[in-house]
């Protein structure tokens, strides 16, 4: 029974992690659109370099995140 349940949590695993790739790619699909959109209205150099800080700090989490999700679902 015990083998059963390991392969149940495996998969739960496995799906949670494609789930979590999925929405990745869509935030950072959207963040970069959201760079762009926001620098059109506002042409100055300096708002361009703090969004691309802001974002580029919130999407390197997500890769370090990733990262360690797949660590951790490759193990399983």
């Amino acid at each position: 029974m015990s083998n059963v349940m390991e392969l149940i949590e495996n998969r739960g695993n496995k799906r949670d992690f494609k789930l979590i790739m999925i929405l990745a790619f869509a935030l950072v699909a959207i963040s970069f659109f959201a760079v762009g959109y926001i620098y059109a209205q506002v042409p100055q150099i300096e708002m361009l370099i703090k969004l691309l800080a802001i974002f580029g700090v919130i999407n390197a989490g997500l890769v370090y995140h990733l990262c360690k999700r797949i660590d951790y679902v490759s193990n399983t």
